[in-house]
């Protein structure tokens, strides 16, 4: 008999919902982010306007910069993960959604939750691809980014 890596366990993370950090967009975020793509950095109060963030700021203020010996042997954060297998995870990919951009003074929360886990036959090894679904909303309750991410589980 084949055994499966999607386990009761598992399987049981599948529609659990985790709140992301909260984050308020600044203008130093703003030019920071742009001074390390090597673009333009705006200057302060340059505009009456609130100042636009760069479509994927969000990413570097929702995702926890940490040391080299707070990463897994595979180079990356424990980030919220079914326990599947012996624990091996890799990025498979992700999608964005951009509802509005985001703007200096924006106040930011976000909802991730596992859509689905689903295994499958590799040429090496069996696998289970994680579906995570998160929408980021705005200070009213608007959502403003929604994000699908994949991991691939071992």
């Amino acid at each position: 008999m084949e055994t499966t890596l999607l386990t009761d366990e598992a399987l049981a993370w599948v529609g659990r919902e985790f709140d992301m950090p909260e984050f308020t967009v600044t203008e130093q975020d703003i030019r920071h982010y742009a001074a390390a793509l090597g673009g333009p950095v705006p200057a302060p109060g340059a505009s009456a306007e609130p100042l636009a963030a760069q479509p994927l700021l969000y990413t570097a203020l929702t995702r926890p910069v940490l040391a080299p010996s707070d990463l897994t042997e595979d180079g990356l954060s424990e980030d919220r993960r079914a326990p599947v297998g012996e624990g091996h995870v890799m990025f498979g990919g992700i999608e964005v959604e951009l509802l509005r951009p985001l703007h200096a003074g924006d106040r930011v929360r976000g909802r991730r939750r596992l859509a689905s886990l689903e295994e499958k036959e590799g040429r090496r090894a069996r696998f289970v691809l994680a579906t995570w679904h998160t929408e980021y909303a705005d200070a009213q309750g608007e959502p403003v980014i929604r994000e699908t991410a994949t991991q691939i589980l071992r």
